[in-house]
C-alpha cells in the first residue's frame, strides 16, 4: 500500500506542461534557422495538445488576439482582388496563420517558466549561429560548417532575432548576486558579438534606438544620469554602426565615408521606385505577399536603373511592403495592431509589479519598428520569434497585473 501511494500518476507528472515547454523550445529554435518548418509545426501541434489536455485560460486570448483580427481579415480578403491569388494564399499560410496560432495557443496556456525555456533555447541558438559565422574554424570542422550552412538564416534575419531576444535579459535574470552579473554579461556579449559577425549596420542602429527607449523607461537612473547615458549610447552605437566590416570602417575622409554609407544608400532609390509601384494600386494593393508587388507591376523600369538591382524584390521598408500588398486599409489595420500592443504594454507601466514586463514588451516593439525601417523582416524566423516572445512577455505582465 505504501508503494502504491508514492507511485506517480499521469496527472501528477503534469505532462501538458512538459509539452508546452518542448513546444516553445521548438518554436524559438526554429526561428533562428532557415528550412526548419517541421520544427515549427511540431511545436504548434505540441502546444495544441498541451492546451487541450489542460483547461486553457480563454479569457486571456481576447485582448491578445483582437488587435490581429482586422489585419488578418484584410490580408485574407485580399485573395478576392489579388493579382496572383495562388501566391497570396502561400504567403497567408506562411505569415498570417502562424502568428494567429501562436497568439491563440500561447495566450490560452500561460506558464511562468516558459520564458526560461525560451531564454535557454535562444542562448543555444545564438551559440550555434556564432559557430556558423565564426571567421576562424579548425579545418576538421569545415565539413560540419558546410552542413550547417543549409540552415543559415542570413545576416538580416539573424541580426533581427538577436535583437528580439534582448528583452529576455530583463525577465529571466537569476536572483541577485554573481550569477545575475555573469548572465547579463554573457547575454549581452553573445548578442553583440554575433551581431557584429553579421556585419549588419542596422543591427547597431536598432540596438541604439532600443536602448534609448529602455533607459528612461527603466526608472533606475536619475535625470542627469539618464541624459549622459543616452548621449553615450547614441555616440557609441553610431560609431559601431559605421565601423562594421561591411561598411569598411572609418578610414580616410570620415565625412565622405559617412555620406557614402548613409546618404548614398541605394534604399533611397528603391523607395522612390516603390512609390511608383504603390501609386498604380493605392487603394487595395496587389494582394497579400510582398513579391506580388515586385512581379506584377507595370512601372517603366527603363526609367529606374535601380530596378535591375536584386534588392528591389521588395520595398526594404515594412510599412511600404504592407501598403503595396494591402493598400490603405491594410496599412491602417497593421498600424492599429502595432499601436494596440504599444498601448497594452504602456498600461503595465502604471503598476510597479508589472513595470519590468511592460518595459520589456515596449523594447520588443521598438526593436520591431526600428529594425524594419530599412528592410522587411516581418517574415520567416523573425516573424515567429517576435510573436512567441510578445505573447510570453504579455503573459508575464498579465499575471502580475491586478485582477481588476
Amino acid at each position: 500500500m505504501t508503494e502504491s501511494k508514492h507511485t506517480p500518476s499521469l496527472r501528477s507528472l503534469n505532462w501538458p506542461c512538459g509539452l508546452a515547454h518542448i513546444a516553445v523550445a521548438l518554436l524559438v529554435f526554429s526561428s533562428f534557422f532557415h528550412n526548419t518548418p517541421a520544427l515549427f509545426w511540431t511545436g504548434c501541434i505540441l502546444l495544441l495538445l498541451a492546451g487541450a489536455a489542460k483547461r486553457p485560460q480563454w479569457q486571456a486570448v481576447r485582448p491578445a488576439l483582437w488587435p490581429m483580427i482586422p489585419f488578418s481579415l484584410i490580408a485574407t480578403a485580399s485573395l478576392l482582388w489579388s493579382v496572383a491569388p495562388a501566391e497570396s494564399w502561400t504567403f497567408l499560410k506562411r505569415e498570417i496563420l502562424p502568428p494567429v496560432l501562436i497568439v491563440t495557443l500561447l495566450a490560452s496556456y500561460p506558464h511562468p517558466r516558459l520564458l526560461v525555456t525560451a531564454t535557454l533555447t535562444a542562448g543555444l541558438a545564438v551559440v550555434l549561429n556564432g559557430f556558423l559565422y565564426s571567421p576562424v574554424l579548425p579545418d576538421v570542422l569545415r565539413d560540419l560548417h558546410k552542413a550547417w550552412s543549409y540552415y543559415d538564416p542570413g545576416v538580416g534575419d539573424l541580426s533581427t532575432v538577436l535583437l528580439f531576444i534582448l528583452p529576455l535579459a530583463m525577465l529571466c535574470r537569476p536572483r541577485p548576486g554573481i550569477l545575475r552579473v555573469l548572465f547579463l554579461v554573457a547575454w549581452v556579449l553573445g548578442i553583440t558579438l554575433v551581431g557584429y559577425l553579421t556585419s549588419n549596420r542596422m543591427f547597431w542602429v536598432s540596438l541604439a534606438i532600443g536602448l534609448l527607449v529602455y533607459t528612461p523607461l527603466s526608472g533606475k537612473l536619475s535625470a542627469r544620469q539618464t541624459g549622459f547615458a543616452l548621449i553615450g549610447i547614441a555616440a557609441a552605437v553610431f560609431l559601431l554602426s559605421v565601423n562594421t566590416p561591411k561598411s569598411g570602417g572609418l578610414q580616410g575622409d570620415q565625412l565622405a565615408k559617412l555620406e557614402s554609407t548613409y546618404t548614398h544608400d541605394v534604399r533611397w532609390q528603391i523607395w522612390q521606385y516603390w512609390a511608383e509601384i504603390i501609386a498604380e494600386r493605392p487603394l487595395l494593393g496587389y494582394g497579400y505577399g510582398r513579391d506580388l508587388s515586385a512581379d506584377y507591376n507595370h512601372v517603366d523600369k527603363t526609367a529606374h536603373p535601380v530596378s535591375r538591382n536584386p534588392l528591389v524584390s521588395h520595398a526594404h521598408n515594412l510599412l511600404l511592403n504592407v501598403y503595396a500588398s494591402l493598400g490603405l486599409p491594410g496599412l491602417m489595420a497593421f498600424a492599429y495592431m502595432i499601436i494596440s500592443w504599444i498601448r497594452l504594454f504602456s498600461a503595465g507601466l502604471r503598476h510597479t509589479v508589472s513595470r519590468k514586463s511592460a518595459v520589456a514588451g515596449l523594447l520588443l516593439m521598438t526593436i520591431l519598428i526600428s529594425k524594419n525601417l530599412t528592410d522587411d523582416f516581418y517574415t520567416r524566423g523573425p516573424l515567429i520569434l517576435f510573436w512567441v516572445l510578445l505573447i510570453l512577455i504579455y503573459n508575464h505582465m498579465r499575471q502580475r497585473l491586478p485582477q481588476s
